[in-house]
């Protein structure tokens, strides 16, 4: 019947090439749903709902279930089908449907389960509206531990101590470290899951701090506990977080390796389909894309948000950061900022590497004027108020980076380079080499411009500083993003004497790459195709997908 109807253009559109998934069309769907509501009495419609709801759960589409159990407020069944999807869709990003979901039940659901109170908390800590203040802090933990001693309300107050944990290792570490020991000391040493998570948090939290000896002995403890409990989702995506962290040290072969290893993971455990590798696949394609491999990194940041978005796992908010990296690498500004714009309604976060990119397509726009927006928060961010936790060393570099590009374009290069002074100050010692191959790459732009555009042996000396970092590893993108100021630089570099050959031959690639980068190019979005004459739906884009 549903190929004869197809064939017959008949109401019905296919999901996938197998025939196994169709839709009505939405028209059709819509005259249906109006004369289901005329024909059908209130009692005989909620048994419809109900019996909807229970095969989509029986199914695994949990989100649909409870459409349909908010369609008739049975809000009992919604809160049990929320409490079992909130910790995935937490921490996939999901926060504005969770939100949904919770503003929809009323008070009474909350008491009688206590973990919606948390993921409230949780949304508002990810999404910067939870009062980051010690004394704030204090209340929701006293709100956790108060919760009142029972197995299961233990298993909670271990839980959410934890995932709190997670969500302070990227603003407030010191907390984040401390709340991390104190729960570890608590844990059975059996607890191997919640113990994985721990050992996460404090790998990010250290990471965070630029303690990188502190950082890789967490990230150990991960991974071995993550092995011991067959238990990897958590493994993986911190496994992505190293991968780009590693970048920042320069290190790129290192970053790829440690990706690898976890996706292959898959084929040692006998898995058809290894969906922790989701994550993994998305920080390979960070050091794709960061080598200008273009088309392996457009292929594995897909194949990777695939396996994210069927699997539930984190991965999806760093894998569309890269996408707008790739548009704005292929010259599609507008695309790259469509990307960014589409984030921020999505996940709502406050983070310093989306801000960072934003600047970086609205620079290469020549918009300054919306890129100096941000100028008073970032200085807010770096001149701390004292009342409000330090912001951790990582995210104080990256805002002064992010600084000191924007008063670079407008001609601050004092400004600029005192910022940047700061940054190596930091990076150097801990030999954060990538961070580095920027620093001197503004410098030399900047002493390029402050000698109004004539090309000196200390700009020469910057560049070549630069290019000395990048070459090893193969950093190709991070120096093309700067765009056409760059190449009367690469061509003084590798026509200068005593320039190395080895760097001259690399100023050459770059410059060869800068040029062809520079000509017109026609945009090439990703994702599901735009010539689909109606959008598909969150649950039919997952069925798509599979």
């Amino acid at each position: 019947m549903l190929k004869d109807l197809y064939q017959s253009n008949l109401f019905v559109i296919p999901l996938d090439d197998e025939g196994q998934w169709f839709r009505y069309h939405h028209l059709f769907a819509d005259l249906l749903r109006a004369r289901l509501s005329q024909t059908f009495s209130a009692d005989a419609l909620a048994a419809l709902h109900t019996r909807a709801s229970n095969w989509y759960e029986d199914n695994g589409f949990v989100a649909e279930a409870i459409h349909h159990s908010l369609a008739i407020k049975d809000f009992e069944r919604v809160s049990s089908l929320v409490e079992q999807a909130a910790q995935t869709m937490v921490f996939t990003g999901q926060f504005n449907i969770l939100k949904n979901w919770l503003e929809a039940l009323p008070e009474e659901s909350f008491l009688a389960h206590p973990r919606l109170r948390i993921s409230q908390i949780l949304i508002d800590l990810s999404q910067g509206k939870l009062d980051m203040s010690e004394d704030s802090l204090q209340e929701k933990e006293k709100m956790i531990r108060a919760l009142p001693p029972s197995p299961e309300n233990d298993r909670l107050r271990s839980e959410s101590m934890v995932y709190l944990c997670l969500f302070l290792a990227h603003q407030n570490t010191y907390r984040a470290i401390q709340i991390a020991e104190e729960t570890l000391a608590e844990l059975p040493e059996n607890d191997l899951k919640l113990r994985t998570y721990l050992f996460s948090a404090l790998y990010r939290a250290h990471g965070m701090n630029g303690n990188m000896e502190k950082s890789e002995l967490a990230f150990r403890e991960c991974l071995r506990t993550a092995q011991a409990a067959g238990h990897y989702s958590i493994a993986a995506n911190t496994t992505m977080v190293r991968a780009f962290d590693l970048q920042q040290y320069g290190k790129l072969e290192e970053a790829a390796r440690y990706c690898q290893s976890m996706i292959e993971r898959g084929d040692h455990l006998g898995q058809k389909v290894f969906y922790a590798a989701g994550s993994c696949y998305i920080g390979l394609a960070g050091v794709y894309l960061e080598r200008y491999e273009l088309e392996k990194a457009e292929e594995t940041i897909q194949r990777g948000m695939e396996l994210c978005r069927v699997g539930g796992m984190d991965g999806l908010y760093t894998g569309s950061i890269l996408k707008a990296r790739l548009r704005q690498a292929r010259g599609d500004f507008e695309g790259a900022l469509e990307e960014i714009q589409l984030l921020k309604q999505a996940f709502q976060r406050r983070d310093f590497t989306l801000a960072a990119r934003q600047v970086s397509i609205q620079l290469a726009m020549g918009d300054i004027a919306s890129a100096s927006l941000l100028i008073p928060l970032l200085r807010t961010m770096i001149n701390h108020d004292l009342e409000a936790p330090r912001l951790p060393l990582i995210a104080i570099e990256a805002s002064r980076l992010i600084l000191a590009r924007i008063l670079l374009t407008q001609g601050e290069i004092e400004q600029s380079n005192e910022l940047l002074d700061e940054i190596q100050a930091t990076t150097e010692p801990d030999k954060r080499f990538g961070r580095l191959i920027e620093v001197n790459l503004l410098r030399a732009l900047a002493s390029h411009k402050q000698k109004s555009g004539n090309i000196s042996s200390e700009t020469i000396g910057y560049l070549e500083r630069a290019l000395d970092l990048a070459e090893p590893e193969g950093f190709v993108l991070l120096l093309l993003e700067e765009g056409l100021p760059l190449i009367p630089l690469l061509s003084a570099v590798e026509n200068h004497k005593t320039t190395p050959g080895r760097i001259r031959q690399y100023a050459r690639k770059l410059l060869d790459a800068l040029v062809a980068s520079s000509k017109p190019v026609i945009p090439q979005p990703l994702g599901i195709s735009s010539e689909l004459v109606e959008q598909l739906s969150t649950r039919e884009k997952t069925t798509f997908v599979h």
